[in-house]
């Protein structure tokens, strides 16, 4: 909610905290969702480098392969994500190739598998 508002600052409070929490429980789609909204905050704020790098590194969570279709859902929406970052930065070859992988695993899974990782929400 923080990162729609534009609220820069407090939303790198409050994903921090949720890396911690996440980390804490030990939970991989927890850990890596918050790895997600992190690379997102560093997108808006024109660190294509670190998104990219937090996305990416997050995606090869070990905790995300082998898992269910819900893991393999969160390791495609990181790459998308990451994706979406390599447009961002005019990285065109970058963003095809992202976005090719991406949708490779929503084939692998088939069905909504994206959508009922997040509780249907999109974004």
């Amino acid at each position: 909610m923080l990162i729609k508002l534009d609220e820069q600052q407090l939303g790198w409070v409050a994903a921090d905290r949720a890396r911690q929490t996440a980390e804490a429980a030990d939970d991989p789609l927890l850990i890596t969702e918050a790895a997600r909204q992190l690379a997102v905050l560093a997108r808006k704020a024109d660190w294509h480098d670190q998104a990219l790098s937090i996305a990416l590194t997050a995606a090869d969570h070990p905790g995300l392969r082998g898992g269910g279709p819900d893991h393999a859902a969160e390791r495609g929406l990181l790459i998308q994500s990451a994706a979406y970052t390599a447009a961002w930065a005019g990285d065109a070859a970058g963003m095809r190739e992202l976005t090719d992988e991406a949708a490779a695993i929503a084939k692998d899974i088939g069905g909504d598998a994206a959508s009922r990782s997040r509780g249907g929400v999109r974004g």
